[in-house]
């Protein structure tokens, strides 16, 4: 584990591999370790770097207003420590939010995306996602994170089979601050990128579950907003598609960022690098 000190507080992170730059961004009631199936994949190629994000995991958790747009600044504010101008974002849940968000803020460092189980917005709209909100800060508040996380792994990982990966689940987020997961939850309920999908000309994977908390028409919306947005879906998995399926996520995620880039996304970046010369 590596520790630095970024805008005041301690952000641990792990840093794998040599190479272009990747960063990994976990989700919501999470830390880095939810990445341990893809670190040594993805390291054979990359200089992987997975921050726990602050509040989470091993980093520092302030008593403070979290936000999305604030987590995407600290996060550009780490990259500025290790020296990373242009970098790959692989980002799940709320991290692909984060992501996303990082994205919109400095469109020319991003050189490609991989956003899994993740919207542009998660302000609900109907009953049903005001009702997954409300259960969620409900079981929190009262409970504490002990409950919630054996709630939320159970959902992610039903099945029989699945037991290990729903004991590793909750081993991870029974640990969480209470008050870290409910401002965050809280914040991605006020969040969108939506209007600002248009504008990102950045080569976007983004990967479903057939069975996620949102509809799958609601990815399928998103990927196709996306100027360079590809989707791929993956049938029966739900929220923790990278713990859940990781052989074939990471098979996925790498067939896609070491692809050459396009010869429209190539002549993009050479504008741009003539631009700002």
């Amino acid at each position: 584990m590596d520790t630095l000190v970024v805008d005041g507080m301690r952000i641990c992170y792990t840093a794998a591999g040599s190479g272009p730059p990747l960063l990994l961004i976990h989700g919501l009631g999470a830390n880095r370790s939810d990445w341990d199936s893809q670190i040594p994949e993805f390291s054979k190629h990359y200089r992987v770097i997975a921050p726990d994000l602050p509040g989470y995991g091993d980093s520092a958790k302030p008593l403070r207003l979290y936000s999305v747009p604030y987590f995407a600044q600290l996060m550009w504010q780490l990259c500025d420590r290790l020296g990373l101008e242009q970098i790959s974002i692989v980002g799940h849940s709320m991290g692909g939010a984060t992501a996303l968000q990082m994205a919109v803020d400095a469109p020319d460092r991003v050189e490609r995306m991989v956003i899994a189980n993740s919207v542009p917005t998660f302000t609900p709209r109907n009953f049903e996602e005001y009702r997954e909100f409300a259960l969620r800060m409900g079981l929190m508040t009262v409970f504490g994170p002990r409950l919630l996380a054996t709630f939320m792994s159970r959902r992610m990982f039903p099945r029989a089979d699945q037991t290990a990966q729903r004991e590793r689940s909750i081993a991870r987020s029974k640990h969480n601050h209470r008050h870290t997961y409910l401002v965050s939850l809280l914040a991605l309920a006020r969040w969108s990128v939506r209007a600002d999908l248009p504008k990102l000309r950045i080569p976007t994977l983004v990967i479903a579950a057939e069975k996620d908390y949102f509809p799958f028409e609601d990815v399928q919306q998103f990927a196709s907003e996306l100027p360079l947005g590809e989707l791929q879906a993956f049938p029966g998995t739900r929220h923790g598609l990278p713990m859940e399926v990781p052989e074939a996520f990471n098979e996925s995620v790498l067939g896609f960022l070491l692809c050459e880039p396009a010869p429209a996304v190539r002549r993009r970046r050479r504008k741009a690098a003539v631009e700002t010369t």
